[in-house]
């Protein structure tokens, strides 16, 4: 029954993003200069980007937002493989966020061999807005990381005969890489929205590439943490985050007359 009571609350925090999403996206013209002349006409390519240029720079970050990622925690609560937790914090600087992320991960897997692995990752890099004539911190953002993990792995099982041949002895078998270090670049595309107060919402899509690995030694290990699998050269995560914005001054207001996106 709870997890059911949780699936479809999930399912309606993806309702409210995806009608907070579409109206972003009717407001996208307003916020990068593509509105109406003073004549009511559109106007036209030229004219929006002339307007563009006459946008003014604030430079000067105005939030830090904190984010919590809810992958992880859902998977925790109701997975079986793999625990962990995320956190994400980004600042904005004029049409573009610094964002960095940390997070831990666990993974047990097997029936008739027992894997485990454990271990921190953290990313960081730059982000840039696509909502340009903003001050409400909302955000379609395409962005591009480096990302680190430090985690070790365990592999046990039980082996049937010994050195001599003596097929009625078991015996624990125990093989580790104890100092495995990752590294990998990301491609991000997310939403982000204020949904009430200083409250906000989004989510982010990443695919990850030229994953290196360190440190293998005894075996070759089954997860990366905050990666995925060992044996794919890529990956793709989804996340949710839910988050709070912390201000310390307004965004001034980029041209006189259009307005800014609420």
């Amino acid at each position: 029954m709870i997890r059911k009571l949780v699936i479809i609350a999930f399912f309606s925090l993806g309702l409210t993003q995806l009608s907070i999403g579409q109206g972003l996206q009717n407001r996208v013209n307003q916020a990068t200069g593509a509105a109406r002349s003073s004549g009511g006409k559109q106007m036209s390519v030229s004219e929006m980007r002339k307007n563009r240029k006459k946008i003014p720079r604030d430079w000067a970050p105005s939030m830090v937002k904190i984010n919590y990622d809810m992958v992880p925690a859902f998977s925790t609560v109701f997975g079986a493989e793999r625990t962990g937790q995320g956190f994400q914090a980004s600042i904005d600087f004029d049409q573009f966020f610094f964002t960095a992320e940390y997070g831990q991960e666990s993974t047990n897997r097997g029936e008739i061999f027992d894997y485990s692995s454990d271990g921190t990752y953290f990313s960081f890099g730059p982000e840039v807005n696509f909502l340009r004539q903003n001050k409400e911190g909302h955000g379609i953002v395409f962005g591009l990381r480096y990302a680190h993990a430090n985690y070790s792995d365990q592999l046990r099982y039980t082996r049937t005969g010994d050195a001599w041949g003596d097929g009625n002895q078991e015996r624990l078998v125990t093989a580790e890489n104890p100092d495995l270090k990752a590294n990998w670049m990301e491609f991000t595309l997310g939403l982000t929205a204020k949904v009430w107060k200083d409250l906000y919402m989004g989510y982010t899509v990443r695919y990850k590439v030229l994953r290196q690995v360190k440190g293998v030694g005894e075996f070759a290990p089954y997860d990366v943490a905050g990666f995925g699998l060992y044996e794919d050269n890529t990956a793709v995560r989804f996340n949710y985050y839910v988050g709070w914005a912390i201000r310390w001054r307004e965004k001034q207001q980029l041209i006189p007359g259009l307005p800014a996106v609420k």
